[in-house]
């Protein structure tokens, strides 16, 4: 007894001798088979009682016609499928009648149960729709336990079936697989209820049997053919594809690639079973045959089950590609002697279904063609070093062509999102390409938003990768220039613009997508990307096109002052305006004509002025700061400054804001807007890059130096000083030193003041000469005149008058100073005319005492002679002191000399603590070189000069400084031993740059070895120079937080690769953008650049001296041994003795305590 389907197609004959009670009435059936299932469920006769097998076969024929009842008797085709259940899956419950002959028994009893799945008419006469409902709901759990008989009993009791058992149960299942689901999608709804279930354990029993008959696999592939309407059975396909296809890859390169058994798992219903113990001849056996199962894709008749397929084509290709992650993350000892698969290996097994989808102009089946597109493109920019066969190559361009130019926006958009890395790879006749992509990315970005039909894609996502093919193009039109596309009908998108027949008319293309793109564009991550692009284009055609890039900062600073974008992108846009103000040279301005820089200029200082209004603290400090940052950069490029005196009014205006903040114009609101530390900070650099920098960077010892190179110690031992000529100050944060020597080389030499000060933008020195003193000495006998002094006026007095001293602490002269002051003014300062008095009353009794009680006695000028004045004297330093403005009243309170701190420790120490500090952020960037297929230790011992690109490369990402002699940072590269005595070096105002190349430093001794890794992987930034675009990370730099990798392309370009390694979310650091392409005389500069931006937005990874110095000048200050009473600081520093005078004339002493006081 068995469903009549399987016979109709010829699997299985029936047995006359059997079926005899399907002949009796339905009553008589479901009392024999509920009598009998009952006595046995209980039991009442025990296993080892049936020993007979003439009488297990009579008990098997009662309860097996119970399986073909109508639904009304379900409770007993329940008891049926338990007792089966029973003997089929539990081996001790078994009669030992069935042990005797077992083979034909299981035969029987699944045949037996193929007819509970004949769905008809039969089964529900004379019965209500209600009951009908009911009916099905019934039939389709007795089917679904019958289902997981199958599929228990092969799990369990499979390893004791014979082969011809194996054949038995496929065909009965394969039968009744069939009779339900070749029939229309709507005919059995019991069909459609059974259908995945059915498929999922016709395809385990499949494998499990290990049935390599092609007859059976013939039969599978001739009727699943005819199930591909059904769309269980392409996820099902597609699930048992994948599964075969990972344990395929895992026997071929081993762990971890792929799995180590069959894992099918429906991600439809989510789920599945592993099937082991398979060998791996079967495994390559089945993974090919079930392959091909559904054969031609593009003739199944549903558009939603094409889809599916084409999903799980796709999901094989992720499988295959996947193996080179696999490899490159195996263990140490896993081995394997097999290549991971090519792109021509990967189309020749996939390839026929999805060169054919792409191609095909059957309508209505875009999604279908849409998921094939991203499968090619995924398959072709993930390979790119294969030699793709003509024909591949020919089929895809054309597939890509047609999405591009006539295909549905859907198409255009699967495209365009997968191609992001495509013309990296500079496959054989890919250029023809770009004037369909040109039109294909003006399709997306000047006719308006694409609407994405079918898909989940955003146009957000779309634009970005829209962004990303153009930093793919920038470099091209330069590059090639006159060179001619291959004729391809692509149609003329905008009148407005000339065709794309060359190379260089893409560039009138390429400037209108970026300015539109950044026009219409509303995500902050994309706007930055538009912008970082529209930079590097504008590095790349400046030298032609200076117009464009007056155009770009226009518009940057147009949204700039309307404050419209978010503080990231605003950010972003302050730091490509200070990127290009290194083009001022080349946008055609001189110091006469400079309206660009005026125009920032102007719009900065707006910007900051407005923003110091602002009650949100934290964007307050992060845009002023960088506009600070980019005003400095604008000030100092060129010599324009100097001649625009209404520009320097407006700095300085700001300056002030930026330092002590500024009063709310709405006077009602009475608030004062204090700067934040960051600002302070920022204010005070960008002040010191004006007052020390201005037209004199580089210096004249060069950019690796902002500080001055003189220091006490080597003026001291150069003009033979004692330690006492060196005095030190602070004044509000700045460590100043004075030192007194005379110039040498001169008959008459004169007295020089050489002023050291340090603060946090470094050591900075001047030198001045005195010169209150005429060349020729005076006789003795001159000194009893009074003479006026030469050269320089003194101010406030003439030295030939004569003034009363008595009359200043007369009460006269007390009132005669309030006359001019009104009640108020009166007795506000009633404490400072209090304090007048005092000081005059002090000052008058002070001269009595010094002439005797001569009160008529009056002050007389005298030149003192050359020998009076040597150089531990502090006259001098006090007069260069006073014209410098640090003793005026305003700054008595901020102004005191550095002694002994706490500790014990002289200033001497401290400066020389504050020298070893850095000026500017410091940080190390590594090279290497990375030959093909090179292991890390081939890595860290490769000395060779490497290809002439890679040389041109070096020699131009810095310049080349001798370390021996180098002054600026040189990171531990003078701690090891170098093959080349010069080092690429980099250093802006605020940054300074050290690239340690690998090839350079010597690693002969595994002593050696061990520091140069030590010293290259240590760096925050590395430079990879990749021969093989798709080798591996090494594995020392792992932990490494920002890598560059660059390779190089066959038409003489390089694609460069961003890979942050330890940030959680995108980081924009620019100009380089993540997959650019650029051409050679612009990738050293591009990669300079980037790395220095990388170490002023990743400040955690990089030394930052600034706060470091003013904490060290802020604790000095705190420790020192200071002069509380600047009268008395004053008394002790600068009014000299009599016997330093060299002379006990009283008029002498006077003079000089006049000067003090």
């Amino acid at each position: 007894m068995f469903l009549d389907w399987i016979e109709k197609l010829n699997f299985l004959e029936h047995n006359p001798e059997t079926s005899v009670f399907l002949k009796f009435p339905t009553t008589t059936r479901k009392v024999i088979a509920f009598e009998v299932c009952r006595v046995l469920l209980d039991e009442k006769i025990a296993a080892h009682e049936l020993d007979n097998c003439a009488h297990l076969r009579v008990i098997l024929e009662c309860v097996g016609q119970s399986f073909g009842l109508p639904m009304e008797a379900a409770v007993i085709i329940d008891h049926a499928v338990q007792l089966y259940r029973k003997w089929l899956t539990d081996e001790d419950a078994q009669p030992h009648a069935l042990k005797a002959d077992e083979q034909a028994f299981y035969k029987d009893m699944f045949k037996h149960m193929s007819l509970l799945f004949y769905a008809g008419t039969s089964r529900e006469e004379s019965r209500s729709a209600k009951q009908g409902e009911k009916d099905i709901q019934s039939h389709t759990k007795l089917c679904l336990d019958v289902l997981d008989i199958f599929q228990q009993s092969s799990r369990v009791m499979g390893h004791r079936f014979t082969s011809d058992t194996w054949e038995t149960v496929l065909k009965i299942i394969l039968g009744c697989c069939d009779f339900l689901l070749a029939t229309p999608e709507d005919t059995l709804p019991i069909a459609k209820l059974l259908a995945s279930r059915l498929l999922e354990v016709l395809f385990e029993l499949w494998l499990r049997s290990r049935n390599a008959d092609d007859i059976m696999w013939a039969h599978l592939k001739g009727l699943v053919m005819n199930w591909r309407h059904r769309l269980p059975t392409v996820h099902q396909w597609s699930a048992t594809t994948l599964a075969l296809t990972q344990n395929v890859v895992h026997l071929l390169y081993g762990p971890p690639v792929g799995t180590s058994s069959v894992q099918i798992i429906l991600t439809s219903s989510g789920s599945g079973t592993t099937i082991k113990g398979l060998s791996s001849d079967y495994v390559y056996y089945a993974w090919y045959r079930t392959l091909h199962l559904l054969g031609d894709l593009e003739s199944i008749p549903d558009s939603i089950n094409y889809f599916e397929a084409q999903k799980g084509v796709s999901s094989l290709t992720r499988c295959l590609l996947s193996v080179d992650e696999g490899l490159h993350a195996k263990l140490p000892d896993a081995t394997s002697s097999c290549l991971a698969p090519d792109g021509n290996t990967i189309l020749r097994i996939l390839g026929p279904w999805l060169l054919d989808a792409i191609n095909s102009e059957v309508t209505g089946y875009e999604n279908g063609k849409a998921a094939a597109l991203e499968s090619l493109c995924r398959i072709f920019s993930s390979r790119p070093n294969t030699q793709f066969s003509k024909s591949f190559l020919a089929c895809f361009y054309r597939g890509v062509h047609n999405a591009l130019v006539t295909g549905t926006n859907l198409l255009l958009s699967v495209v365009l999102r997968n191609a992001t890395s495509l013309f990296q790879c500079e496959f054989e006749g890919l250029q023809m390409l770009i004037p369909a992509f040109i039109h294909g990315l003006e399709r997306v970005l000047l006719a308006g938003a694409v609407e994405l039909e079918g898909t989940n894609t955003t146009s957000v996502i779309l634009r970005r990768a829209c962004i990303k093919i153009i930093g793919c193009l920038i470099c091209l039109p330069h590059h090639f220039k006159g060179v001619k596309f291959a004729s391809l009908s692509t149609p003329h998108s905008h009148a407005s613009l000339p065709p794309v027949i060359t190379f260089a008319d893409m560039a009138p293309h390429i400037s209108e997508i970026l300015l539109a793109g950044l026009h219409t564009e509303n995500d902050d991550e994309n706007r930055q990307m538009w912008m970082w692009t529209t930079c590097m284009y504008i590095f790349e055609v400046v030298a032609e096109n200076a117009l464009y890039a007056h155009v770009f900062i226009t518009k940057l600073l147009k949204e700039i002052r309307s404050i419209t974008w978010s503080v990231p992108v605003a950010q972003t846009a302050l730091v490509i305006l200070s990127e290009l103000s290194a083009l001022h040279p080349l946008l055609g301005e001189d110091e006469h004509d400079c309206s660009t820089a005026i125009k920032v200029v102007n719009t900065l200082c707006q910007f900051i002025d407005k923003q110091m209004l602002s009650t949100n603290k934290n964007v307050l400090e992060v845009l002023c700061v960088e506009a600070l940052i980019c005003l400095q950069k604008w000030l100092v490029v060129g010599q324009w400054l100097p001649y625009f005196p209404d520009i320097q009014e407006m700095v300085l205006s700001v300056l002030d804001v930026s330092v002590t903040g500024k009063f709310d114009p709405d006077r009602r609101a009475q608030t004062y807007h204090m700067p934040t530390n960051s600002i302070h900070q920022a204010g005070d650099l960008l002040f010191l890059a004006l007052f020390q920098h201005f037209g004199n960077f580089p210096t004249q010892v060069g950019p690796s130096s902002l500080s001055s190179l003189v220091s006490e110690h080597s003026l001291t031992t150069r003009e033979q000083l004692p330690p006492q000529a060196v005095q030190c100050f602070l004044f509000n944060r700045t460590l100043l030193s004075t030192i007194q020597h005379h110039t040498s080389g001169d008959e008459n030499p004169e007295l020089k003041v050489t002023a050291i000060a340090r603060n946090n933008g470094g050591r900075f020195a001047w030198e001045a000469t005195l010169k209150y003193f005429p060349h020729q000495l005076a006789d003795a006998e001159e000194l009893s005149s009074p003479v006026e002094p030469e050269d320089i006026p003194i101010p406030y007095t003439n030295p030939n008058s004569k003034l009363n001293i008595n009359k200043l602490g007369s009460e006269e002269f007390v009132k005669s100073l309030t006359a001019f002051w009104t009640d108020a003014d009166k007795r506000l300062h009633e404490t400072v005319l209090l304090q007048a008095k005092i000081v005059a009353q002090s000052t008058q009794k002070r001269v009595q005492e010094i002439h005797g009680g001569d009160s008529a006695a009056s002050f007389v000028c005298h030149q003192p002679t050359r020998d009076l004045l040597p150089a531990q004297d502090p006259t001098s330093a006090r007069l260069f002191l006073t014209h410098l403005g640090f003793l005026s009243l305003g700054n008595r309170g901020v102004f005191s000399e550095l002694g002994l701190n706490q500790s014990g420790t002289p200033p001497e120490a401290l400066l020389k603590l504050l020298d070893d500090q850095c000026q500017r952020q410091c940080a190390s960037a590594s090279i290497f070189f990375i030959p093909h297929g090179a292991t890390d230790h081939e890595i860290l011992s490769y000395s060779g000069p490497g290809p002439k690109a890679y040389q041109h490369f070096v020699e131009n990402v810095g310049w080349p400084v001798k370390l021996s002699t180098h002054k600026g940072f040189s990171g531990n590269l003078r701690q090891c031993s170098m093959i080349t005595p010069y080092a690429p070096y980099v250093a802006t105002l605020n940054e300074e740059v050290i690239f340690q190349v690998a090839s350079h430093v010597a690693s002969g001794s595994s002593e050696e070895s061990e520091v140069k890794r030590q010293l290259l992987a240590s760096s925050p930034i590395s430079v990879l120079w990749c021969v093989d675009a798709a080798a591996p990370i090494p594995g020392f730099l792992k932990s490494c937080p920002l890598l560059i990798r660059i390779s190089p392309l066959p038409s003489q370009l390089y694609r460069v690769r961003i890979t942050f390694q330890q940030s959680a979310t995108k980081n924009f650091v620019g100009p380089i953008l993540d997959d650019m392409v650029l051409s050679r005389h612009l990738l050293s500069y591009a990669v300079q650049r980037t790395t220095v931006n990388a170490i002023v937005a990743h400040g955690d990874v990089v030394t930052k001296p600034t706060s470091l110095r003013t904490a060290l000048i802020d604790d000095a200050a705190e420790q020192s041994d200071v002069f509380q009473s600047f009268p008395h600081f004053v008394t002790h520093r600068f009014v000299g003795t009599a016997d330093s005078l060299g002379s006990s004339d009283p008029d002498r002493i006077a003079s000089s305590s006049e000067g003090a006081n």
